[in-house]
This record gives C-alpha cells, structure tokens and sequence, in this order.
C-alpha cells in the first residue's frame, strides 16, 4: 500500500497565541476539514514565529 502525505503550515496568529478558545477553535477546524477528506494527522512541529507545521497522511488513491 502507498501513502500520501501533505504539510499544512497553521498560522495561528499573535491573537490566538494569548487566546486559548480561539487557538482551539481553529486548529480544530483544519482538523476536521482534513479529517473529512481522509487525511489523518501523522505530526506536527511548531517553527518560530506563531506557526506550527502538520503533516497529514492518507493512503494513495488508485489511479484508473
């Protein structure tokens, strides 16, 4: 079986950062969004500024 991966950059912003519910509520939408199309989360890594990185996996849809 072959696989597939994508990386999605969340930019959270400095306001999310201080606020909690909002940090929450919109990495819960990207996950869901993903979610909805197969992807699952395989990781993440936060890089400097106010951005973490999320790699997705899901497995490779057959060409025909």
């Amino acid at each position: 079986m072959q696989f597939e991966y994508k990386h999605v950059r969340f930019d959270y912003g400095l306001m999310s950062a201080m606020d909690r519910q909002t940090f929450d509520e919109r990495l819960v939408a990207i996950l869901s969004e993903h979610g909805r199309n197969g992807w699952e989360l395989k990781g993440c890594f936060h890089d400097f500024g106010y951005h973490t990185h999320l790699i997705f996996c899901r497995p490779a849809r057959e060409e025909q």
